[in-house]
């Protein structure tokens, strides 16, 4: 299996955040945390929490037409473009450090202006973890993945349909090769 591809995921990212495009931020949130899943990539895992965060903030009309929204998106994308930066010379510690300041900036705009008692940060750890859950991982393994706290991720596995999905009727090896083809399908 190829190794996670920083700098590619963070490119899309930057451009998809940027324009904005929704569709491609939510599109990379649940293709790269599946890839985060099968290779148990922590780091991974933090750009598709990004991913799916600034997705969810631009759709949400109170906070893009915000005073405080162009500040926050230039450091978010300021920490993106870091990230960047770092995986092009393959710092990974350097790396995750401009992943979790930009982590910090979506949930301190979120905590300011979300209307919400449990953040968008915790949804998102939640809504990712059980994504990676579905592709495989043990319930511990989700949530250490996305920093998802197992008793939440629980609750809101049992409040989906998730396990009452039917069983694919191909085997193990048919479903990586297919899983393969749409990644490299969804790369330029």
């Amino acid at each position: 299996m190829k190794e996670f591809d920083f700098q590619k995921n963070l490119e899309k990212l930057e451009r998809a955040f940027e324009k904005p495009d929704i569709f491609e931020l939510k599109w990379l949130s649940n293709s790269i945390i599946r890839e985060a899943g099968f290779e148990n990539n922590k780091a991974a895992a933090k750009i598709a929490i990004i991913a799916y965060c600034l997705y969810k903030l631009l759709t949400k009309e109170h906070i893009i037409k915000n005073r405080n929204w162009k500040n926050v998106k230039k450091s978010i994308s300021k920490n993106i473009d870091s990230a960047l930066r770092a995986a092009r010379q393959k710092d990974y510690l350097e790396l995750e450090k401009k992943l979790d300041l930009a982590l910090k900036g979506v949930d301190e705009i979120d905590k300011d202006l979300g209307f919400f008692l449990t953040s968008l940060f915790d949804k998102a750890k939640i809504k990712l973890a059980s994504t990676a859950y579905v592709t495989g991982l043990s319930l511990g393994q989700a949530a250490e993945l996305t920093g998802a706290d197992k008793k939440q991720l629980l609750q809101y596995l049992g409040n989906t349909t998730i396990n009452e999905e039917k069983i694919p009727k191909i085997g193990i090896a048919e479903r990586i090769e297919k899983i393969k083809n749409s990644f490299l399908k969804r790369s330029p």
